[in-house]
């Protein structure tokens, strides 16, 4: 049989464990930029300003409207307090209280409404300012000063990475992907920095595969970002433990007859034939 122990080599890439991309939550004009491309960025700071007129017209037109609605209320309530006094002293009727308390009920209705749309105002007007979601570097920059920006088209505006935490990522193919386990060590080589090796262990399985290569997406966190970048194309080495090793044998020890595939097998100085079916041709073995 083959050695139990088999080491992969695979091709990785690294990334920021922490990377987002930046959209705008309002449209409008992108008005100012505060930052650009590699520029340092904590969270919640400023990073663009964008300008729509036509929202503030719209909040002022809202908030008129509350303002008209408090009036209104107001006005409601002292009617149906000047009714049900009148109706103490048998001036006004049982029917003229409920309807001015039916008129109380529709201007409280009223100013609920104009206040939720001034405060769904408000919040799209703070939305025209795009902050930073955590502290990191803007890796990309994807728009200028005039630029129109929608909120709608879901483009972005910056993409954030935080560069002090990298994380590497690979693929296992399927013949080894069941025998691979968190916390398994690692090896991380650098292909223009040979001889540096970076240990890690598995940090996150995807636990299935994916259809289009038959592979499962493993990750992990590097404990060291120096001379790291994210991108970056790397190798990974890690050794997995077969519970049933394959048998091996030369390719020249293949006999095909016409009970099909076999191999001449020895036991107490008497030849036996034994049927066999090839997993992998390796060239000179098999």
């Amino acid at each position: 049989r083959a050695p139990a122990e088999v080491e992969l080599r695979l091709p990785g890439s690294t990334r920021a464990v922490e990377e987002s991309l930046v959209l705008a939550r309002a449209s409008g004009y992108v008005s100012r930029l505060t930052v650009d491309l590699g520029d340092s960025v904590t969270a919640g700071q400023v990073l663009a300003e964008l300008r729509a007129p036509e929202t503030m017209d719209e909040l002022r037109a809202a908030e008129a409207r509350v303002t008209d609605a408090t009036e209104n209320l107001n006005w409601a309530r002292q009617s149906s307090e000047r009714i049900a006094t009148l109706g103490s002293r048998g001036v006004s009727t049982a029917q003229e209280l409920d309807n001015a308390q039916l008129v109380v009920s529709s201007a409280q209705a009223a100013l609920r409404a104009s206040t939720a749309d001034a405060a769904r105002l408000r919040s799209m007007r703070r939305y025209q300012t795009v902050v930073a979601p955590f502290s990191g570097v803007v890796t990309e920059r994807f728009v200028d000063v005039g630029a129109m920006v929608s909120a709608s088209s879901g483009s972005p505006l910056f993409r954030v990475s935080s560069l002090d935490r990298i994380e590497v990522v690979f693929e296992v193919p399927q013949t080894y992907a069941a025998l691979v386990r968190v916390g398994q060590t690692i090896a991380v080589e650098r292909p223009d920095a040979p001889g540096q090796v970076v240990t890690s262990t598995v940090t996150r399985l995807a636990g299935d595969l994916t259809t289009t290569t038959r592979t499962m997406r493993v990750e992990s966190n590097l404990p060291s970002t120096e001379g790291l970048l994210g991108g970056m194309f790397v190798n990974v080495r890690l050794h997995v433990e077969r519970p049933a090793p394959p048998v091996v044998v030369p390719a020249r020890a293949l006999a095909v007859t016409g009970a099909g595939m076999q191999v001449w097998v020895v036991e107490d100085n008497v030849a036996h034939a034994r049927a066999v079916t090839i997993a992998r041709d390796l060239g000179r073995d098999i």
